[in-house]
């Protein structure tokens, strides 16, 4: 088994990270008589070259130990070789992980055993990828206001506030957002949308055990189109009361669609982001890859 490691996932103010895990992962796969590679991340992006290192090195499951941009970075380097994803989350939020049902806690003995248990046993599933332009992801696509926040969040304030860094760089650019005029083509249906940010969701879950695709699955062949309009910057406050409560689909300026394929435009370039890396900018083609990825799950 292949496994792909983020020394740097989860960091805090402190400087513990997940460095300090990888010899007590590596002792319980050796405990379970699991034989493992490891391919260590040394820099940036590195993750998807090392993934595919380990198929040509005959790795028939890869797992990423990081969190979901390092899952996103070991899925990039896999598909369509054949080969299973295993997910150990030791990130910040590990979005992927709680939509699969995967212990959350290594720091804790038993999720740590139970954790590599499931990727010994490899009972699998298969799930739908979504992608935008030529990039794989699991979980969602964000344009406009979110791909803004992903951009501008802060190292440090990632260290010190962990899952919080993203809410509180978002309330610091709530002024700056500004609406587009969107032109969006969902299959053959064509929108025009003033908005300031629009979901492409493959996966329910977003930033933790929030949701706004809310009624996204892995494994319906579908992408979810959560599409947010904007009058003033109040609703960007009103919008994100209704995710954390779970009622933003009830509001008259939140549209809601799926679609196989969708075409983005906007009248001025906009940030596009995947599983939380930035990506590009509009216009961008985003599409569903249906049941293509295998994975680990419990």
């Amino acid at each position: 088994m292949g496994l792909v490691f983020n020394p740097v996932a989860g960091e805090n103010a402190f400087g513990k990270a997940a460095a300090h895990l990888i010899g007590v992962i590596e002792r319980e796969f050796e405990r379970q008589g699991v034989a493992v590679s490891l391919y260590r991340i040394s820099r940036a992006k590195e993750g998807i070259s090392l993934a595919q290192r380990a198929v040509n090195e005959g790795c028939s499951v890869v797992a990423a130990a990081g969190g979901d941009g390092t899952v996103n970075e070991v899925l990039n380097g896999i598909v369509g070789k054949g080969v299973l994803l295993g997910v150990i989350p030791i990130g910040t939020t590990n979005v992927f992980a709680r939509q699969i049902s995967m212990p959350l806690d290594l720091n804790k003995k038993s999720d740590l055993e139970k954790t590599v248990e499931i990727i010994k046993k490899c009972n699998t599933i298969q799930i739908d990828l979504g992608l935008a332009g030529e990039r794989y992801f699991l979980l969602m696509a964000g344009v406009g206001f979110d791909a803004m926040v992903v951009k501008e969040v802060k190292p440090l304030i990632k260290k010190v506030f962990r899952g919080l860094a993203y809410p509180l760089t978002a309330l610091r650019l709530v002024l700056k957002c500004e609406s587009s005029l969107f032109q969006i083509v969902l299959d053959e249906s064509h929108l025009s949308k003033n908005a300031y940010f629009v979901l492409i969701g493959n996966s329910k879950y977003y930033s933790g055990r929030f949701s706004i695709a809310s009624y996204a699955d892995i494994q319906d062949g579908f992408l979810d189109v959560c599409i947010f309009k904007k009058k003033n910057f109040f609703d960007i406050f009103r919008h994100s009361a209704g995710i954390l409560t779970g009622r933003h689909l009830n509001f008259a300026d939140v549209d809601y669609y799926q679609a196989k394929e969708i075409n983005v435009f906007s009248e001025r370039k906009l940030l596009v982001q995947v599983d939380g890396e930035v990506l590009g900018s509009t216009p961008m083609k985003f599409k569903v890859v249906p049941l293509c990825q295998s994975v680990v799950v419990p």
